[in-house]
């Protein structure tokens, strides 16, 4: 898991505070983890694949 660091762009650290992985995880497991944010700003949804990288 990659934690988020403190020279991580803004915007991920807005992304992962707002849309909490599984338990509450704001860490993001790979680079295939997608957020769907709408127009207006808002978080909608945290999308994180279900396959492990070595099998995908």
């Amino acid at each position: 898991m990659t934690s988020v660091g403190a020279n991580a762009h803004p915007l991920y650290h807005w992304l992962s505070a707002e849309a909490p992985g599984l338990l509450g995880s704001k860490s993001v497991g790979w680079n295939f983890t997608k957020f769907l944010v709408g127009k207006d700003g808002p978080r909608l949804k945290r999308y994180a694949p279900t396959d492990e990288p070595a099998t995908a």
